[in-house]
């Protein structure tokens, strides 16, 4: 699965937990080779269902990944190698061609009709989620992933004026402040800092990068 958004793994407990009739269809199976010394690794693509329910579904309904997400092994190989139809990436198709000879092609469980209903059902539940505002379609995180336009900063400009003044302020005292930014790496060296004989300013904004 492609990554997601929030706690998957404890909303997947929970379903599992309220639904104890649900049983595991196989969509979809493959060997890959993970590291070329090694044998390929086998996995399993599967749906869990409790009649028309399904955690795929509702992991989708609910925002916590996309659509893309549950597409199957068959599906995604052939996205993959889509990306080299390129003449000028003949050389890395060959290589990939060459690479995927030692391992044992995907192969599709169902049969592709009930593979194309499934993914029918996966777009409406992603409509869904975007309709209600769910987890990744949230405003929150819409805002997170999608850059804002030229406007919309402007207008953020425009409402918060004191604070980009607080903050133009704190970097012209300390240039390393403008070394944050939303990579998470940048706030861990932030607390590494020295803040000996800082002022006051410096150090709040300082127990702030550290929470």
């Amino acid at each position: 699965m492609l990554m997601g958004v929030g706690n998957d793994v404890d909303f997947v407990s929970k379903w599992m937990a309220s639904h104890p009739r649900a049983t595991v269809i196989p969509i979809s199976a493959e060997s890959k080779k993970v590291f070329s010394a090694r044998p390929p690794v086998h996995s399993t693509y599967i749906w869990i269902e409790d009649g028309h329910d399904s955690v795929n579904l509702s992991l989708v309904r609910e925002g916590l990944y996309r659509a893309q997400a549950m597409i199957d092994m068959v599906d995604a190989n052939r996205n993959f190698m889509e990306m080299f139809d390129d003449p000028r990436l003949a050389s890395g198709r060959a290589q990939i061609l060459k690479e995927k000879a030692e391992e044992e092609a995907a192969q599709r469980l169902i049969s592709n009709s009930d593979c194309a209903d499934r993914m029918k059902l996966v777009a409406a539940a992603e409509q869904e989620a975007k309709q209600n505002k769910k987890g990744l379609w949230s405003d929150v995180e819409m805002k997170r992933w999608n850059p804002s336009t030229d406007a919309q900063m402007l207008r953020d400009y425009a409402d918060h004026k004191s604070w980009f003044k607080n903050v133009a302020s704190l970097v012209q005292a300390d240039p390393r402040l403008a070394e944050l930014s939303r990579d998470q790496e940048s706030w861990k060296r932030a607390q590494c800092w020295d803040l000996s004989g800082e002022d006051r300013p410096i150090r709040a904004f300082a127990r702030t990068a550290r929470r």
